[in-house]
């Protein structure tokens, strides 16, 4: 994997994955508990290294869009 792809990250919407769960003062650890996952797939995941994939990369989005809903509830 070439140095751009790993710096890429996740998306969601305009923030990455990783500015929008400390925005939301969570940690990846607690991502990683209640995804069943490690916290290394978790950072992974935010630094572009790996990609969710499969039912659990599914409700890493799930939960990253509901955090990036709820920073907009609260800025508005």
């Amino acid at each position: 994997m070439s140095l751009a792809a790993r710096n890429r990250g996740t998306r969601i919407g305009l923030m990455g994955a990783r500015d929008l769960r400390v925005a939301c003062g969570i940690t990846q650890a607690t991502i990683a508990a209640a995804l069943g996952v490690s916290q290394v797939s978790v950072h992974y995941w935010e630094t572009g290294m790996a990609v969710p994939a499969g039912a659990r990369g599914a409700a890493y989005v799930r939960v990253m869009k509901g955090l990036s809903r709820h920073l907009e509830i609260e800025e508005s």
